[in-house]
């Protein structure tokens, strides 16, 4: 089939290829219904066979080949829509190849009319169904139905075809196109160009890769820039960018307004723009007859997507507002055989430690050494790019044996460095480079690269030699050592001793070798180096040394790892691998009088104590030749020695028996400690001997001493000067034993204390053979009543802290050792270790006031104040002080007071009803301050000779701490009422009449004052009702009265009491308040007052005025001139005589008649205030004032009254 391929570039513009199954190429048809040049069918029980496909309806011949497999065909018959149009009979053969003629090719046209048709490139196609009589299965094959067919093509735009057309025509140079048209087998076509349109408002000037144009191009992370001049006169709008291979296209539109750019290909996702400046815009002036000329840049990478490609081609285009599409600016990538490099390759690795590159000759490594990895990668074909991939699209991991130990997925450049370590394992592990991809990437050849080494994690070592650290040797021309050396992958094969000799390389004289007095010597390897262990061989000439000098060699050098040999020495001085002096071999020496204790003799050891012992020794070979020191404690008893065992490798001592306990101990030598070729020296050991320690009485130990040297020679010695015994007896004599009391008494035996007092109680503690205070801290007992307080020792001394119980009573307080592990004993004597502690539970305490009296109110002058003091411990008489204070009940303020001693006056100070007294001063407190309420109150303070204070038993008036309390006199003003001292101005009161009620009220106190007065209208049923509340001020001593006005408003019988605010209560006369009716005469006259009483006054007066007028009438009578009377100088009297007894007659006869005394007395003083009845009867019946009889029932409380017809009724 044709195609149209402008620009060759391998992107067919058009091609006419089906894109439907069972549709061949254009213009002849060579499928199956199935897609397939071929098909088989298995014939059916009938012995037919049928094969479906396509015929184009204007097709132009038709012919196909029909094999039977396992028979013979012998017909055929041709269905169009179910229905056979045509049919032959065929002369029976395996295979026939059966060709329609003219006429037969005429016939099936026809029979294709109508019907619906499958159009598909501009033909239509209609099915039919080829089927065969044969036997057998049957292929159908080798079809073909040529056609007629033709296209007409038109592009505008942004159409592909045109795209291309204007690509390939910047290409040619002269503005041509050439249409190119490929094929895959011979034919015909012919082209006619119907209309063609070009516009020159719209140009490309320059165009260039500023960024990435190296060919071939790779799907890395590098932005690639291109620039571009477009020249044109309508305003840009947008861009168009498009990148393609021969197989792989995409394109973007980019619009230059702000908006965001779409993807148009359906290879989305081949080009990557970036996502914050996709594209660049710089408008200038145009040139070469344009208006415009605007730069743009276009910023983009390619994705893993792109598969790898002899070329790729870049076209960028504008649109203008007319929508049309520039040329295009263009750019290619590709060296002549490579455009676009898909692949990734591993271009190299390198391994370095802390020294730098490991090179590749050497294959060990040191367990845990850092091993960094440095990869190389880059791209197959574009092997000068060092742009690395994107991230995400390839992994470059790190393998260390079958552990993934690093990744990277995003490089920043194509040389990577990854830190490892060398494992900690024996045997070979394998660094291992893998180059995968993850995405679309392709990887080349070369994605794997690993090195192999071995592990060395052992260092060599050096196991041991055949001499000691530090020996003694004869000098020999050949002296040989044997070393041995352990490494377990490879044993070193250059070893050196370094050698000291100090008779030639000791430089500063100090007889030891220090760093650079050494000189290196070859050692002899062992034969088989692959073994773990090898003997490395030295051999030295010392017959130049003298006696006593000496020789030391150490070992260096290192394995093929690298790994430095160990234990093999160091030039630092007692660090070397051995070290010998030149000389025979001598035994060591003990003198007699080697033994001493740095305390000097003691003949009596105890436990817990530190002990220093001092034993002076020879050793000619120096200490180092000594195998065993051992310093007996009991030198003299060989079945328990009570040994200690010195190290001369370690310098620590071992003791042999749990009954020596070593603290510490050192082999010195004439200064210092002693070096290992000392010759004299002094074994030291501080030690402790364990409490149970076997005490034998008066028998004792003898310490010695025990060497033995490597060669087996020995010396021993005991020192029976320092014979010992042993004792684990303390003690805490009683006569050490001190108390310390905070209050109380000491007594003889002990002390008086008060309850809860503190005390101390210190004394000694010491073993009791040598009066010796031990070293160590040891706990003490102290018991008082039963309980007991534990407290240390140190020294020797201890204190310890008590309280006494809260109760009374004599205790013992008592001591012992509590310190005391296995072996050790108290041998205090218990006799002795107690005192006797007696606690005086409670101090004074007053039981009684004497004097004053209590509840007496006091005056401000002096009292003698006595007490009763309980006492049962001994009151301390010294002192007894009385402190009184005044304060002010009100508030609490304390206003005076004082301090007075007070006087023992029993003849005993011990007593249940001790008295004590003191005086008390109070002539301080002014008037002024007894106008308020206050309280004087005092308390003993004394103390017993337990030291406890009084305590304070009583609570007087309240006060705590207070032994007695009074009240002091009080100046204010006190009121006072009579029950009788209410009178009504009138009794007989009808409702709405008014009276006046008196009151007369005594202020009994002692300062004048105020009082409200409250008048209270009280009836019969007990109801009140206040009638008015009257302010009254009365002076001291007297009496005031207050008056008010009552009007009763209510019928029936009523009263006034008049109450006072200390609650004091006087009632008025209860009168029967009538309703009010109208006056006869007499009560218009009298108004209320009662008839009888009325005359007796009517009369009394008239009797008054007619005595004055006599009196007048004989004064006139008797009168002459003035000389025969004075009237001033005797009337007086002797009226008074004349008429004495007149008087006195005339009183006597009122007095007489009860009514007559009763207008008379009224007219003293009306009204008189009383609450008696004017008459009264035997059987409980009383008489009002007016003139009603009225009775109060004592059962019930009720008022009865007689009315006028003699019937009694019940008030209320």
């Amino acid at each position: 089939a044709p195609r149209l391929d402008l620009g060759l570039d391998g992107r067919d513009e058009w091609g006419p290829a089906t894109t439907l199954q069972g549709i061949g190429a254009w213009g002849w048809q060579d499928r199956f219904i199935d897609g397939s040049t071929t098909t088989s069918v298995t014939v059916n029980p009938s012995g037919r066979a049928a094969a479906e496909f396509w015929v184009p309806t204007e097709l132009l011949d038709l012919g196909l080949t029909v094999r039977s497999a396992n028979g013979n065909v012998s017909a055929w018959t041709l269905l169009v829509n179910g229905l056979p149009v045509l049919n032959s009979s065929v002369t029976p053969s395996p295979a026939h190849r059966i060709e329609l003629d003219p006429d037969q090719v005429d016939t099936l046209r026809q029979s294709l009319v109508g019907g619906s048709s499958l159009p598909e490139q501009g033909i239509s196609y209609r099915e039919v169904e080829f089927e065969v009589t044969a036997s057998g299965n049957v292929t159908f094959g080798a079809l073909s139905a040529p056609s007629s067919a033709s296209v007409t093509l038109v592009a505008s735009g942004s159409d592909p075809l045109l795209l291309a057309a204007n690509t390939a025509r910047s290409s040619t140079g002269d503005g041509t196109l050439d249409l190119d048209f490929l094929a895959s087998t011979k034919g015909s076509i012919r082209l006619t160009l119907l209309d063609a349109t070009t516009v020159s408002s719209i140009a490309v000037h320059d165009a260039s890769m500023v960024a990435g144009d190296a060919s071939p191009v790779v799907p890395s992370s590098a932005w690639r820039k291109f620039n571009a001049t477009f020249l044109h006169e309508a305003s840009a709008v947008a861009l168009r960018l498009d990148v393609g291979t021969a197989t792989q296209q995409d394109a973007w539109f980019l619009p230059l307004g702000g908006s965001q750019p779409v993807s148009l290909s359906m290879d989305a996702g081949l080009v990557e723009l970036h996502p914050e400046a996709p594209v660049t815009v710089q408008t200038g002036l145009g040139m070469g007859g344009f208006s415009t000329a605007t730069e743009v840049q276009v910023v983009f990478r390619l994705t893993s997507l792109w598969d790898d490609a002899a070329a790729v081609d870049l076209d960028l285009r504008m649109v203008d507002s007319d929508g049309v599409y520039s040329m295009p600016a263009t750019y290619r990538w590709t060296d002549g055989f490579a455009g676009l490099d898909d692949d990734l390759v591993l271009e190299g690795i390198e391994f370095t430690d802390d020294s730098g590159t490991i090179p590749s000759a050497v294959n060990y490594l040191i367990a845990g050494t850092p091993v960094n990895v440095t990869v190389d990668f880059g791209w197959e074909e574009a092997s000068l790019n060092d742009e690395p991939f994107l991230a995400g699209d390839a992994e470059i991991q790190v393998w260390l044996g079958e552990d993934l130990v690093a990744v990277e997925d995003a490089p920043e450049s194509t040389s990577l460095v990854f830190p490892t370590v060398a494992p900690f394992t024996f045997g070979t592990v394998t660094w291992e480079v893998r180059l995968v991809s993850t995405s679309g990437l392709g990887i080349g050849s070369i994605s794997v690269i690993n090195r192999t080494f071995t592990i060395d994690p052992m260092a060599p070592r050096v196991l041991g030699t055949d001499i000691e650290a530090f020996d003694h040797r004869m000098p020999s021309g050949t002296q040989r050592f044997e070393i041995d050396v352990m490494d377990y992958v490879l044993l070193p094969s250059d070893l050196e001793a370094m050698v000291w000799f100090e008779w030639r390389d000791d430089a500063n004289g100090d007889r030891w070798p220090d760093e650079g007095e050494h000189n290196p010597v070859a050692l002899f390897p062992p034969n088989d180096l692959t073994a773990s262990t090898g003997a490395y061989t030295l051999l030295l000439d010392d017959r130049s040394g003298l006696d006593g000098e000496r020789v030391a060699v150490y070992i260096t050098g290192e394995d093929e790892a690298g790994h430095v040999l160990e234990d093999g020495g160091t030039s630092d001085r007692y660090n070397h691998l051995f070290m010998y002096e030149i000389g025979a071999d001598a035994s060591p020496m003990i003198p007699e009088d080697a033994f001493r204790l740095d305390e000097g003799p003691r003949s009596v050891l105890h436990p817990g104590t530190l002990y220093s012992a001092s034993i002076d020794f020879e050793e000619q070979n120096g200490l180092s030749d000594l195998a065993a020191v051992e310093f007996h404690l009991a030198f003299d008893r060989p079945a328990s020695p009570m040994a200690v065992a010195y190290d001369v490798d370690t310098g620590n001592c071992t003791s042999l028996t749990d009954l020596v306990i070593v603290d510490a101990c050192r082999i010195r030598g004439q200064v210092l400690d002693a070096h290992p070729f000392e010759k004299e020296m002094t074994l030291e050991i501080d030690f402790e001997l364990a409490w149970y320690t076997p005490d034998l009485g008066d028998l004792t130990r003898v310490p010695g001493l025990v060497l033995t040297d490597r060669a087996g020679n020995q010396a021993q010695a005991g020192f029976d000067d320092a014979a010992w015994a042993f004792s684990a007896e303390l003690e805490m004599p009683s006569e050490d034993v001190e108390l310390l009391l905070s209050q109380g008494t000491m007594l003889d035996d002990g002390a008086r204390l008060t309850p809860g007092s503190r005390f101390e109680v210190s004394g000694a503690l010491q073993f009791a053979a040598t009066e010796e205070a031990p070293v160590f801290d040891c706990e003490v007992e102290v018991s008082l009543a039963g309980r007991s307080t534990s407290v240390v020792a140190k020294n020797g001394i201890w204190t310890a802290e008590l309280f006494a119980p809260g109760y009374g009573g004599t205790l013992p307080l008592t001591w012992g050792v509590a310190c005391l592990p296995e072996g050790g004993r108290d041998v205090t004597d218990e006799a002795s270790a107690v005192r006797w502690m007696v606690v005086d539970g409670l101090g004074p305490a007053v039981v009684e006031v004497i004097s004053p009296l209590p509840g007496r109110a006091l005056e401000p002058t002096t009292y003698d104040v006595t007490f009763l003091v309980e006492e049962e411990g001994g009151l301390d008489y010294t002192t007894l002080e009385m402190r009184w204070w005044v304060f002010d009940d009100a508030t609490g303020d304390q206003l005076r007071d004082g301090r007075v001693p007070m006087q023992l006056l029993s003849a005993k100070n011990v007593g249940l009803r001790l008295e004590v007294q003191g005086t008390m001063d109070l002539s301080g407190l002014d008037a002024g301050m007894l106008e308020e309420r206050l309280t004087v109150a005092v308390a003993l303070e004394a103390r017993d000779f337990a030291g406890n204070d009084a305590v304070h038993l009583l609570s007087a008036r309240g006060q705590t701490g207070a032994d007695g309390a009074w009240a002091m006199e009080w100046y204010r003003p006190e009121f006072d009422i009579a029950p009788t001292a209410v009178t009504y101005g009138s009794l007989g009161l009808t409702t709405g009449d008014q009276t006046v009620v008196e009151a007369a009220v005594e202020n009994v106190g002692s300062l004048d004052g105020d009082v409200d007065v409250r008048f209270e209208i009280v009836q019969l049923d007990g109801t009140r009702t206040l009638l008015r509340s009257q302010p009254l001020t009365v002076a001291q001593g007297a009496v005031g009265t207050v008056a008010v006005d009552w009007k009763p408003e209510s019928p029936g019988a009523q009263w006034i009491e008049v109450v006072l605010p200390n609650g004091d209560i006087a009632s008025g006369p209860v009168v029967d308040v009538r309703v009010q009716q109208e006056a006869e005469l007499t009560e218009r006259i009298f108004g209320t007052v009662d008839p009888l009483l009325g005359g007796v006054v009517g009369l009394a007066g008239l009797l008054v005025v007619t005595l004055f007028l006599l009196l007048i009438a004989r004064a006139t009578s008797r009168q002459g001139s003035r000389d025969e009377y004075d009237w001033d100088d005797g009337f007086d009297d002797e009226f008074e005589d004349e008429h004495d007894d007149e008087f006195d007659d005339d009183e006597a006869v009122m007095t007489d008649d009860p009514h007559i005394s009763t207008a008379a007395s009224a007219t003293v003083k009306q009204p008189e205030p009383t609450a008696e009845a004017t008459g009264g009867s035997s059987d409980g019946w009383t008489q009002g004032a007016d003139g009603v009889w009225w009775y109060h029932d004592p059962n019930d409380g009720s008022w009865w009254y007689r009315g006028s017809d003699g019937v009694d009724r019940k008030y209320g």
